[in-house]
């Protein structure tokens, strides 16, 4: 008896075990021209822009203090391939960036912290504009971390 439930509870974990991995589908939607995001911290000014260009295969970024000196001209942080462009989209629309809100307003009585805003610029000339303050889709963010992350060493939606 005590080797079938053993054997019984091996069996259950292999079969659980694909259930734990990330599965990553197709993107389907509409060609993407670019992906901006841009975060301030509201304790102090800080921002942070990152620019995905899909058509150049390239991420650029700035940081500056706004109000304290002229905005910065964007540096090249990475460079990328169309596999791995396409690899990054997969990614991004499986753990539902592409679905987030519009808006994620700051819950009351949050007087600091910062803001985000998410652009998502399409080939057909369409845009898709999400915003936070204070507030934002944590799970999504999360997840979407890694595939920035393996894009271009940084995790920027998220730590």
């Amino acid at each position: 008896m005590k080797r079938f439930i053993i054997l019984l509870l091996i069996l259950c974990c292999f079969l659980t075990l694909p259930g734990c991995q990330k599965t990553v589908g197709q993107y389907e939607g509409k060609p993407l021209l670019s992906l901006t995001y841009e975060q301030v911290d509201y304790n102090g000014g800080w921002t942070d822009t990152y620019i995905f260009d899909f058509e150049n295969n390239s991420v650029k970024k700035r940081g500056y203090l706004p109000g304290e000196s002229e905005e910065p001209e964007f540096s090249e942080i990475a460079a990328f391939t169309d596999d791995e462009e396409a690899g990054f989209i997969n990614k991004l629309c499986s753990y539902g960036l592409f679905d987030i809100k519009d808006n994620y307003p700051s819950p009351p009585g949050i007087i600091d912290g910062g803001g985000w805003c998410l652009t998502v610029e399409y080939r057909d000339g369409t845009v898709k504009r999400s915003t936070g303050s204070n507030n934002s889709p944590v799970s999504v963010f999360s997840k979407c971390a890694e595939a920035f992350y393996d894009i271009c060493s940084e995790g920027v939606v998220s730590y």
